[in-house]
């Protein structure tokens, strides 16, 4: 892994730790004196990254929508995440809101299998 994000400041979660716990793990300890920011809302630190404050840790998904974020580290394998899809256990009885609910529910594993399978063409390239 290359060491040059050493040179800029990290963007990271606040009172979450597992950026920097990642890095410990990877070998290369940080401090609080490599965080430019720490704030816990996603939409405050991806306004930074596009203002050039530092680097942060997005979701291909967001870093891709504007053509002038580059990926600093996209060697990295990053451990897959659970998705959660939750709803008011009174908003349950709704139709309407059942059907959304079963609607994002089915489209976001579909989404989720498609991601995987393509993950695993191009790492496997077949």
């Amino acid at each position: 892994m290359t060491e040059d994000w050493v040179q800029h400041d990290l963007i990271a979660g606040d009172t979450h730790t597992e950026i920097q716990q990642g890095f410990e793990v990877m070998g290369y300890p940080v401090t609080a004196l490599h965080f430019g920011l720490r704030n816990d809302d996603m939409n405050v630190q991806w306004a930074t990254v596009r203002a050039g404050l530092g680097i942060s840790f997005m979701g291909e998904y967001i870093s891709e929508s504007d053509p002038t974020i580059a990926a600093v580290l996209p060697m990295l394998t990053l451990p897959v995440l659970p998705v959660w899809l939750t709803v008011h256990r009174e908003l349950r009885t709704s139709a309407r809101i059942r059907a959304v609910y079963d609607f994002l529910a089915d489209s976001v594993r579909t989404a989720l299998e498609k991601s995987a399978v393509l993950s695993n063409v191009l790492a496997n390239g077949t």
